[in-house]
């Protein structure tokens, strides 16, 4: 994750994802909490920052049952397709 500050390695963040779908009209969102693992500063020589964080996943919240069927189907495609075919 790309940010102007960064939080320290090990803190607890809570992360909210908002994603635009393919359907042009639905987003879907996902949060999570999780624990920072890594912080880079001056990445690339550019003087961004960004840390990795790990957890147990996200929890996906819609506001539809259509953006729900939209994301469920990219997960469904995503485990079809073989490694390296993307």
């Amino acid at each position: 994750m790309l940010t102007p500050t960064c939080p320290p390695a090990n803190a607890l963040v809570h992360l909210e994802v908002i994603l635009p779908l393919s359907d042009g009209a639905s987003k879907a969102q996902m949060e999570a909490d999780m624990t920072v693992l890594r912080v880079d500063h001056d990445i690339a020589g550019n003087k961004q920052s960004g840390f990795s964080a790990v957890g147990k996943g996200f929890l996906l919240s819609t506001p539809s049952v259509r953006t729900s069927q939209v994301v469920m189907g990219l997960i469904k495609e995503s485990k079809e397709t073989p490694k390296g075919q993307e």
